[in-house]
Formats: structure tokens, sequence, C-alpha cells
């Protein structure tokens, strides 16, 4: 049997799967397969790397180097990941730390 739209809701955990998917699908059409962004996100799982909710959940995603280009980082995929905007604010804060 089929839920009703009103029972279906994106918190619920057995559809938790399927918005992973879907959102993952987002990315990678966003993306082109093999472009910086799209091997950044994969290599996080298209996960964000402070609050661990996926990518594409409708937040604004912005590209943040780990190691400042000022203190000798390069801008290069292993020097780079995708945040959420509030979660790169934050880290520019220093109320949270980012993971590589």
């Amino acid at each position: 049997m089929l839920k009703s739209e009103t029972q279906l809701h994106s918190f619920d955990p057995q559809l938790n799967l399927y918005w992973q998917e879907r959102a993952t699908k987002q990315g990678k059409v966003l993306w082109a397969k093999g472009s910086r962004n799209y091997r950044i996100a994969e290599a996080q799982k298209w996960q964000c790397p402070l609050c661990g909710e996926h990518l594409f959940n409708g937040d604004k995603i912005e590209t943040h180097h780990i190691i400042k280009m000022t203190d000798g980082g390069l801008d290069t995929i292993d020097n780079l990941i995708h945040l959420h905007k509030t979660c790169h604010q934050h880290e520019h804060t220093g109320s949270i730390n980012a993971r590589s």
C-alpha cells in the first residue's frame, strides 16, 4: 500500500536513503563528472564535513581552502572542501573546525 502525500515526510527514517540518493543525484547533475567540484564532493561522500548533512540539502554551497592560500595552501582538490554557506561562516568565526 502506498502512503498518501500527507503521510510522507522528508524526516521519515524509512525515507532517509531515498532523500540521500535524490540529493546526490542533484549534485551529479549540477557538476560535470570529473570536474573539480564533482571530485571534491565525491571525496566528501557528498556530505558537508562540518555538519554531516548532505551537501544538497537546500543550503547554498561554498568551497573552502583547508590551508589558506595566504598561508601557503594550494588551490588543489586535496586542499578544498565544500561547505554549506552557514557552515563556512562558522568555520571562519572559529566556532567549528572543518575536518578533511
